[in-house]
């Protein structure tokens, strides 16, 4: 597939778009929801969920479970502040039951209702740039290709696996595995 020509590029009079932002994590969401706010026309991309890293694997859940640790980490220094006795036994399936639902209740927040309620057009596919005024989205629907003014892209990042001799034959957990 060969490069597409620059020069072959042709700016467009009008647009469809003020902003395109790719992908519907943290940094996009923000992005969306600023330029919604001062009425901008704005088309929100997002491969795969809402939210991003943030609230699936990263940020959101990571902090719920870090709370948990926290009160069991209290607990057992109770004896310090004169409580003694206190035990607690952990039950890790209701742990991780307690992360997914603090997940569930901050989902809303970055939902694809709430951002279309903003007025921002919020598409789940694969965004591709094919000039600095276009980019082509692919949903299950087809493909569209929509004009804009300017793009941000706010894909994100993934885990890095090193390449470390045996560690596929060990397993191993990344920030998107270990919430399975």
């Amino acid at each position: 597939m060969s490069e597409p020509d620059p020069r072959t590029w042709q700016k467009p009079k009008r647009f469809d778009n003020n902003l395109i932002v790719i992908g519907a994590g943290a940094g996009g969401l923000v992005t969306a929801y600023i330029a919604a706010a001062v009425k901008a026309k704005v088309t929100l991309v997002e491969k795969h969920t809402m939210g991003g890293d943030c609230l699936n694997t990263g940020c959101v859940p990571s902090k719920a479970l870090i709370r948990t640790a926290k009160l069991l980490a209290q607990i057992r220094h109770s004896a310090d502040f004169g409580i003694n006795q206190a035990h607690a036994v952990v039950d890790f399936a209701e742990v991780m039951a307690r992360v997914h639902s603090v997940v569930k209740a901050v989902a809303p927040h970055d939902s694809i209702e709430r951002y279309s309620a903003l007025g921002v057009q919020v598409l789940i596919g694969t965004a591709k740039i094919v000039s600095p005024w276009h980019v082509a989205v692919t949903t299950d629907t087809g493909v569209q290709t929509l004009s804009t003014r300017a793009i941000v892209i706010a894909t994100g990042a993934q885990p890095f696996v090193p390449p470390l001799p045996g560690l596929a034959e060990v397993g191993f957990l990344t920030s998107d595995t270990v919430w399975n």
